[in-house]
């Protein structure tokens, strides 16, 4: 399996300190020719929540990484997602960046 996201990073821009929890979206398609299976995931903040395909993704077929993140911590964020999956080097890295004002 290989997994081809259409970005690694996202920047949400200015956002307001205990406003509302932004969410994007990481599109990926499987161009491998095995099914892909998103293993786990994980972030180093508990400000970030993660969803992910917990079924096999077929060859060819797309799927999301959903990332949402809480403002509620003033300054500049600039925080990783590692998403794990049976794929070569077994892990690929998403950047999530912005700032909390």
């Amino acid at each position: 399996a290989e997994i081809t996201f259409e970005q690694l990073s996202h920047n949400f821009g200015t956002l307001e300190q205990g406003g509302k929890k932004v969410t994007h979206l990481f599109e990926f398609t499987n161009t491998g020719t095995a099914p892909l299976i998103v293993t786990h995931t994980k972030t180093s903040c508990r400000c970030i929540n993660i969803t992910h395909p917990k079924r096999p993704v077929k060859m060819g077929d797309k799927g999301v990484v959903e990332v949402t993140y809480d403002p509620k911590d003033v300054g500049i964020f600039n925080k990783s997602i590692e998403v794990y999956a049976n794929i070569a080097g077994r892990r690929i890295t998403l950047l999530v960046t912005g700032e909390v004002k």
